[in-house]
């Protein structure tokens, strides 16, 4: 999988970031019924929010340069 987001998108996946962040841990519980344990997802919550927070700091250094980003699975 591919996924491409132009450097006119990423200011807008940052604040996305921004607003999900306090609310990350109203997500344990629907991680914990569907998300845990399956191949390919993180296996605990905590890795889950590491990804989620890896992403965001990525997403505000390529905010910050004016680049886009590119996901490949």
């Amino acid at each position: 999988m591919l996924l491409v987001c132009p450097p006119s998108a990423v200011p807008g996946k940052v604040r996305a970031g921004e607003r999900v962040e306090p609310r990350l841990e109203e997500l344990r519980g629907p991680f914990a019924a569907e998300c845990a344990g399956w191949a390919g997802r993180p296996d605990t919550f905590g890795e889950f929010t590491a990804l989620l927070r890896e992403g965001a700091d990525a997403a505000g250094a390529a905010a910050r340069r004016g680049w886009g980003l590119v996901g490949l699975s």
